[in-house]
């Protein structure tokens, strides 16, 4: 009996053992409509669009734009050959998702445009950056011309620099 009682537990450790890992297998697999789309290749006019992850773990900006050139007819083991810090999350032929580490910089920023009002961001227009502050100013409010400089980020390299832009946006 006491045999018998060692071989059920026995069993009922390797059916734990056995769930537990399926399970943590499947958990941690990478997405698997990635392996899918192994074979798919970027086609022209598709969208990029790159998340930047700060090194605290919070989300930076999200930029979307048009793959570059030398990117279009590229597989997805392409691209992790070219680009192999990033986080690739979605890949089809029409649109690539990836996500990117990354840290801003300390000192400056740059004036854009978040939610229709001018936003101070920390960081690199186009580059890893964290909205600091939403500012009350409406872009409307603004110069058509100031507006496209604003929508492209103004960059500033201090405080100073950075309240003389706001004031020059805010003026005529």
């Amino acid at each position: 009996m006491r045999q018998i009682n060692g071989w059920i537990w026995f069993g009922v450790g390797v059916l734990l053992f056995a769930a537990s890992f399926a399970f943590t297998y499947y958990r941690l697999l990478p997405d698997r409509s990635l392996v899918t789309h192994s074979e798919e290749r970027l086609a022209a006019g598709a969208r990029m669009i790159l998340r930047h992850i700060l090194d605290d773990g919070r989300r930076g900006a999200e930029a979307s734009e048009p793959v570059p050139a030398e990117l279009i007819g590229a597989t997805l083991l392409d691209i992790h050959r070219r680009h192999p810090t990033w986080n690739i999350v979605r890949f089809t032929a029409d649109e690539i998702v990836a996500e990117v580490r990354c840290a801003p910089s300390p000192k400056g920023g740059y004036l854009g445009e978040r939610d229709g009002r001018v936003a101070i961001f920390e960081g690199h227009p186009g580059a890893c950056s964290v909205l600091r502050e939403l500012t009350d100013i409406p872009v409307e409010s603004i110069r058509p011309d100031e507006r496209e400089r604003l929508k492209a980020g103004i960059p500033f390299a201090d405080e100073d620099e950075r309240q003389q832009l706001i004031d020059g946006l805010m003026g005529d």
